[in-house]
């Protein structure tokens, strides 16, 4: 997994050099402590993907996830921003389909390095176990309602 990471990484700074990237771990919603890389699209709005993959013991789990960002109002050094997900995950014969909306904020503490905070406020999860499936909606609730993370600018 770590020399794919770094394939992924050293692939996508290669792709364009003007592109700010962001990289980071965080345990909570969004990445269950997935590595994850985000693309600057502009000021505003970032992409963050993220792929863990592991097998041991006969099980393999496959986690993959993706969020859009956009800032709705930036201040000095602290912003604010809504950020829509996706994840998909497998493990064995279980297999997760999460769609969350989240909002945060973020402070840098200088131009690379920066603390942020999410609240996840909407979740949508489909589970299915074996052909039989359930689906649950959350406002404000369930697991991992709140996370916090550092993010490295590269």
């Amino acid at each position: 997994m770590k020399k794919l990471l770094v394939v992924l990484m050293g692939l996508a700074i290669l792709a364009s050099a003007s592109q700010a990237y962001v990289f980071g771990i965080e345990t909570g919603f969004f990445t269950a402590g997935i590595p994850y890389m985000g693309f600057e699209l502009n000021d505003s709005q970032r992409i963050d993907v993220g792929l863990n993959y592991v097998s041991l013991n006969n099980a393999t789990t496959l986690n993959l996830v993706g969020r859009f960002q956009n800032k709705l109002v930036t201040a000095k050094k602290l912003s604010a921003y809504w950020a829509g997900g996706l994840g998909i995950a497998s493990a064995g014969n279980t297999s997760t389909i999460t769609i969350s909306g989240v909002l945060g904020t973020e402070y840098m503490f200088d131009s690379n390095i920066g603390v942020y905070g999410d609240v996840n406020v909407l979740t949508l999860q489909s589970t299915s176990v074996g052909g039989a499936s359930t689906t649950n909606f959350y406002l404000l609730q369930g697991s991992n309602i709140a996370v916090a993370g550092l993010r490295v600018y590269l």
